[in-house]
């Protein structure tokens, strides 16, 4: 059960009810959470969607859904989806990315920057501090501050 669970893990779920996404969204709490609004009649949907099946592989702790927007209404009326593909990032149940559009460069991006954004326990607080200050520190050193 182990082996197909972690084969699961490395595949894009496909959900089809607002129970089953909003279960996904508890069940994958501590991870990070993908979702892709598509719709079937998009070509660059399609497109889209291979990129997810390429990222999952490269990503195994990252969970990648699909969720066909028009099917499940409530959720893309919650998550102001307006055109496809629309993806979401949620970590601990919360969203906290979107990106609009076919962009599998930035989608590639925005998947590797939260993935190894580090700790998904709570009580690992201190670290993301840490990070966060010496990403700050380098961005405010990197470029001049004045212009004359």
């Amino acid at each position: 059960m182990v082996a197909g669970a972690a084969e699961a893990a490395a595949a894009v779920v496909e959900v089809g009810s607002t129970g089953q996404f909003e279960e996904l969204l508890r069940l994958r709490a501590k991870s990070l959470l993908v979702v892709h609004f598509w719709a079937p009649w998009a070509p660059q949907c399609a497109q889209m969607n291979d990129v997810m099946a390429e990222l999952a592989r490269e990503h195994p702790r990252v969970s990648f859904v699909k969720l066909e927007a028009e099917a499940v209404p409530e959720v893309s009326e919650k998550y102001e989806i307006s055109s496809v593909p629309t993806f979401l990032f949620f970590k601990n149940s919360q969203k906290i990315d979107r990106l609009d559009g076919a962009h599998a460069p930035e989608l590639t991006k925005k998947v590797q920057r939260h993935a190894s954004s580090g700790s998904f326990s709570p009580s690992g607080g201190e670290h993301p501090k840490e990070d966060l200050s010496l990403r700050l520190k380098k961005l405010t050193h990197a470029a001049p501050a004045c212009c004359s």
